[in-house]
């Protein structure tokens, strides 16, 4: 043992003219060693460095001072040792380091296996190198509390070129509680252009790690796509309680640019985990886009319970966010900007929808309260599209300006209702309310409503939520709620009072949706337009003196509008439509109704449920003796 420390002494004793340094005379807790060449092996290297510190207890420290100035090229020729004691590597300690690094550590010639560091001590930091071409950049395994930080890992020095680790940036195997990056721009790092993904989160045991303040996928200034060649982010395979982002939002990651999808949550086990106030798809700013090529974020083959929180999520190739797979359950999406801005202002809409929901039943969009909402706009098809699945609650959100449908049930564009709602499908095609005249009572907001749906198919109570609606027929601003008991189905119309309701005047437009007590969404109503109501009694419903067609509305119309007639008296009903030819398009009511005011809706669908294309189109209704023919204009 003498000997040994004799011979270290005797190798570092040069150190002491060269840069003044204390280097150590003997190996002792908590020492630091310096690298000063770029060799693969021998006195000075990075090898010798890990070996040593392997050997010595306590939390060491690896410092470099390679002569010359930058960039510092070292290049195993085998894989390094692993790490099996604490150390701190610090890239930023070489003199020339200026905030970005200057040390390239290049696993070109390592072979297929080798990681640039395979951490297994624990409570170990790796900082401010460039980690390039080995298999994967970085491995956590088993020990934790670990932090990577201000590394480039996949891209190289100058920050923008393409450099990848063959599988992972950096991969975390059944290791807890590590930091990825920070809170501040001195700990990011940027994880671009790896060939399997920039970060995996996986395995039993891989929980409470944070991922914070990083750029996965993009170049070092977040402008332009480095792109991971899979996802940005993936946690899989049982890693739960993980947290990429911050509450705060101080830690925020932007990941963007991947050649899949941004962030992916994977596999039974896979619960609990929070994706906070990043901005994906997007740059820093959340103001420009840098797609993602499929989702944005993707939920899937049973990830269950996770949060999706506070994210801008734009301009991704698919679908802003994707919860997929019967087995995915209880996930819930509350507080995003999907396909517009971080302001919310401008439109940076997702390639198909805002959110898909194909058989991951229990999600829950947005919630009661205001601050739960998302803002869904933009998108190029439905806002939210509700594939397949039930007790989907689509509550409080801000849903605008979207191609298609703001909620779609079925992918089928507007689905209409059926007599008291015993029709089954995503939701079970819960109905949406009918409304009827609305409008201004002073200050007050009176809405009419009524709900075509039995207790046997939706369980009561409902909850309807109200919304001023835009141009489009959906809505926009989140007005209130109101809950409707079983009791009312025998009341042809329910009166609302949402009380003083700034910025909506007369002649906005509002629409409603219906929630059963278990959870189960409609898509939003045909629009009512606002008129005057100079008192609730004054707006009782009575029998009209006669028969009056009004013109449909919206019109022109995409993609559904609403047909309002009154009756005198009750009798056998059809309203059928016709195009300009007068073949008939569709039924869409035929048998006895009760005198009073009605209100047919259209999804320009026809008799088979396709679409039709864009024109004039007639409808027809016919009361008793009474007949009446109107035009309306289908815009596509």
């Amino acid at each position: 043992m003498i000997r040994k420390r004799f011979e270290r002494l005797a190798l570092l004793a040069p150190l002491f003219v060269l840069f003044f340094s204390s280097a150590p005379i003997a190996a002792t807790a908590q020492t630091s060693f310096l690298v000063n060449s770029t060799q693969d092996s021998g006195p000075g290297s990075l090898r010798q460095a890990i070996l040593d510190a392997n050997a010595n207890a306590g939390v060491d420290t690896i410092q470099f001072a390679i002569q010359g100035s930058g960039p510092h090229t070292i290049a195993p020729v085998s894989v390094l040792p692993n790490i099996t004691e604490a150390v701190v590597v610090d890239g930023t300690t070489q003199p020339d380091y200026q905030g970005v690094p200057v040390i390239r550590l290049d696993g070109t010639n390592t072979g297929m296996s080798a990681a640039g560091f395979r951490v297994e001590a624990g409570a170990s930091t790796i900082r401010g190198l460039a980690i390039l071409h080995f298999q994967d950049g970085i491995v956590l395994r088993t020990n934790g509390e670990n932090h990577i930080e201000a590394n480039f890992i996949g891209i190289d020095v100058d920050g923008q070129s393409f450099a990848g680790n063959r599988r992972y940036g950096l991969l975390i195997w059944a290791s807890a509680d590590n930091v990825v990056g920070g809170m501040d721009d001195s700990k990011r790092n940027v994880i671009s252009s790896n060939e399997a993904g920039g970060i995996r989160i996986t395995q039993i045991g891989s929980q409470g790690n944070r991922v914070e303040g990083n750029f996965i996928g993009t170049d070092a200034s977040a402008v332009f796509s480095v792109g991971n060649a899979a996802q940005g982010v993936l946690i899989d395979s049982s890693a739960s309680l993980n947290i990429i982002g911050s509450a705060d939002g101080s830690g925020g990651n932007v990941i963007s640019g991947n050649e899949e999808s941004g962030v992916v949550l994977r596999g039974g086990g896979t619960v609990q985990n929070q994706v906070l106030r990043n901005f994906v798809g997007v740059n820093r700013a959340g103001d420009d886009e840098l797609p993602n090529n499929h989702y944005g974020v993707l939920l899937e083959e049973s990830a269950s319970d996770n949060v999706i929180e506070g994210n801008v999520i734009a301009r991704n190739g698919f679908s802003g966010i994707g919860v997929l797979g019967a087995q995915s359950r209880r996930n819930r999406i509350v507080m995003n900007h999907i396909g517009i801005d971080a302001a919310g202002l401008y439109a940076l809409p997702n390639d198909v929808h805002g959110i898909t929901i194909d058989q991951a039943s229990d999600t829950m969009v947005g919630g009661s309260e205001p601050e739960q909402g998302n803002i869904i706009a933009y998108n190029q098809a439905a806002g939210i599209n509700i594939q397949s699945g039930v007790r989907i609650r689509v509550l409080g959100n801000a849903i605008f300006a979207n191609n298609d449908s703001g909620i779609d049930l079925g992918s089928d564009g507007v689905t209409s209702n059926d007599s008291t709602d015993l029709d089954d499908g995503p939701n079970n095609l819960q109905n949406f309310p009918d409304l009827f005249e609305s409008g201004l009572n002073g200050n007050d907001l009176i809405v009419k409503f009524h709900v075509d749906s039995e207790p046997n198919h939706s369980a009561f109570p409902l909850t309807i939520q109200f919304f001023q609606a835009d141009e489009k027929g959906q809505g926009r601003r989140f007005l209130g709620e109101q809950s409707y008991a079983a009791a009312a189905l025998a009341d042809e119309k329910t009166y609302a009072n949402l009380g003083s309701t700034t910025g909506v005047a007369e002649g906005d437009a509002i629409v409603v949706t219906a929630t059963d007590s278990l959870g189960n969404s409609s898509e939003f109503s045909a629009v009512a337009v606002l008129g005057n109501i100079t008192s609730v009694a004054a707006s009782e419903p009575t029998t009209p003196t006669t028969f009056v067609v009004h013109q449909n509305y919206p019109n022109p119309f995409n993609p559904q509008t609403s047909i309002r007639f009154e009756m005198s008296e009750t009798a056998e009903v059809s309203v059928t439509v016709y195009n300009i030819l007068g073949e008939r398009i569709a039924t869409l009511a035929d048998g006895r109704l009760a005198a009073g005011e009605h209100s047919i809706s259209w999804n320009g669908t026809n008799a088979n449920g396709r679409s039709v294309s864009s024109g004039i189109y007639l409808y027809h209704v016919k009361a008793g003796r009474f007949s009446e023919v109107r035009k309306m204009m289908l815009l596509r």
